[in-house]
């Protein structure tokens, strides 16, 4: 009877052509205690982060539990029109349009982070709420347009396999001029 081989936990990079490559992988110990500091090779890797993959345009897609769940769009217009952020990255104005995303197993949402990459506008607040099945949840930043990074770290919203999951964003009053490169991420275990 053959051995199994030891678990492993593999980050994965997909670029903008669509190709899914390895980043580096570390074997698990018995403890389950892994490194995962970025920038750090994993123990049996011979890939250079610094010097393969950091020119590589691309977003992690998949590591072991817990997951990140990544939101991202150019912008979210100055007007007050409710918008939506879609999954992945996506360019151009957030869309009106509902855009939910159905979850094929159930845990729970944690750690809601919003980054404006490029901070613009007068400085209004930007509203990033969670809904589950339509109804908002208590995963909320209020970000003013001319910040950088707000998150919600307190919360955690259980969903069952089914749920909708969406990223609704408001603005009480128009911001003059919309942040740049705004990405989204939720915990999910």
């Amino acid at each position: 009877m053959a051995i199994p081989p030891k678990p492993r936990l593999v980050l994965i990079l997909q670029r903008s052509t669509g190709v899914d490559d390895s980043i580096a992988s570390w074997q698990l110990p018995t403890d389950d205690a892994v490194d995962v500091t970025p920038g750090v090779v994993g123990i049996d890797d011979a890939v250079s982060w610094t010097t393969q993959w950091a020119p590589q345009q691309g977003a992690v897609i998949g590591m072991a539990t817990p997951s990140a769940i990544l939101f991202g769009v150019d912008n979210v217009t100055a007007t007050t029109n409710t918008r939506y952020l879609p999954a992945g990255y996506a360019l151009g104005s957030a869309p009106q349009n509902v855009l939910a995303y159905r979850f094929p197993v159930g845990g729970t949402l944690s750690s809601f982070r919003v980054r404006h990459n490029t901070p613009n506008g007068n400085g209004a607040p930007i509203v990033y709420t969670v809904l589950l099945n339509g109804a908002p949840t208590a995963l909320q930043v209020s970000l003013p347009s001319t910040s950088l990074d707000g998150s919600e770290l307190v919360s955690a919203v259980p969903v069952v396999a089914g749920d909708l999951l969406s990223i609704q964003v408001t603005k009480a009053a128009g911001v003059g001029t919309s942040p740049m490169e705004i990405t989204a991420s939720l915990a999910f275990e």
